[in-house]
């Protein structure tokens, strides 16, 4: 069972020298002085960017988080119906669609699904949640997933990227705001998941039930629509029917390929699986020394990735060598060449001069 107080945002929020920092750090000394560098302050920051455009990037973060912070605790607050009543998994579906969700999955939860305790990233929503163990009693998710802007992403690791990542967590957001809505007024209970709140990690759980499979970068990669997804999920206790679906292996493809560990400036993705676990091996700190230095989320690993923009389960079925993969892989670099990073030129200047965020 995953526990959220190991994940590095959660381990950045811890105070220096407080309580929590103590008690983790007594238990897991290797991570400390590692962690400390890189505590304090938002790395967004570090924008290269015009003073004035800066500001207007750091204020439309500011907002955005506002935002969430306020319709997260509308949402938790929302009633749930006394009665229950019918309710279609594919009307819910539907929901997710008309608000413009590329794919939706229904799977159901088991305990180990959840992590074990709260983290400190729910801090940001003034709930002071870190310690405490989660209650898995949802027991069904709803997973869906959009898709990152197509020239955003090939102009990462500039400041589109970054508010093209920005745009799509709030769009999951809502989306997942109005369906916890839709379940409640059904008389289930549900939880809208976030980027500031999750009571279950999503890439294993999307992996678990082959929404996607995980690829050498750790992000699922789906068999239509690729590499540049934003998931997210609803829980719920509703009894809805759930999905199954055949499993998408890519790890062949990706062993042949590469091109997000060559692309990595910091060489954190690694080429080995870690032990008994779906996820690759990954030096976080090394991954965070971009988001420092740029400012942003890098994005690098998506935009070298070929999934990203030119392969796709229908296409890969035809690869059935190791040749086969080896030759599309030559053709494709031919194409592009080794480095993508960024294929697109920074449109900062007409984004935020001519056009409102």
């Amino acid at each position: 069972m995953r526990d959220e107080r190991h994940t590095f945002f959660s381990r950045l929020g811890l105070e220096k020298h407080s309580d929590a920092y103590t008690r983790y750090y007594q238990t897991h000394p290797d991570l400390q002085t590692l962690d400390d560098a890189f505590r304090g302050g938002d790395f967004k920051h570090a924008l290269k960017l015009p003073s004035e455009v800066k500001q207007s990037v750091l204020d439309y973060v500011h907002q955005e988080d506002a935002w969430l912070r306020h319709a997260h605790h509308d949402s938790v607050a929302y009633p749930v119906a006394l009665k229950p009543k019918p309710i279609r998994t594919q009307a819910l579906k539907a929901v997710l669609y008309d608000e413009g969700a590329l794919d939706v999955m229904v799977v159901p939860l088991e305990k180990n699904d959840y992590y074990s305790h709260h983290g400190t990233v729910k801090e940001s929503l003034y709930l002071d949640l870190n310690d405490l163990p989660i209650d898995p009693k949802y027991t069904h998710a709803i997973l869906y997933a959009t898709a990152l802007d197509e020239m955003a992403i090939k102009q990462a690791p500039f400041v589109e990227s970054l508010i093209e990542t920005m745009r799509q967590y709030s769009n999951v957001a809502k989306m997942a705001f109005k369906l916890t809505k839709v379940l409640k007024d059904h008389g289930y209970e549900a939880l809208a998941q976030h980027r500031e709140y999750y009571e279950l990690p999503l890439v294993p759980l999307a992996h678990k039930h082959h929404f996607g499979t995980v690829g050498m970068a750790n992000h699922i990669i789906h068999p239509k629509f690729g590499n540049r997804l934003r998931l997210n999920a609803v829980l719920t206790t509703a009894p809805l029917e759930v999905e199954t679906r055949p499993k998408f292996d890519v790890k062949r493809f990706c062993n042949h390929c590469a091109l997000c560990l060559m692309n990595c400036p910091t060489q954190a993705i690694k080429p080995h699986p870690r032990r008994n676990s779906e996820m690759q091996q990954f030096d976080e700190h090394r991954c965070f020394v971009m988001f420092q230095k740029g400012g942003t989320d890098c994005s690098l690993c998506i935009t070298s990735c070929p999934f990203s923009f030119d392969l796709n389960a229908s296409i890969l079925n035809t690869l059935e060598t190791d040749a086969d993969i080896d030759q599309w892989l030559k053709n494709y670099l031919k194409q592009w060449g080794p480095k993508r990073r960024p294929s697109e030129p920074s449109t900062y200047k007409e984004r935020f001069y001519g056009t409102q965020l």
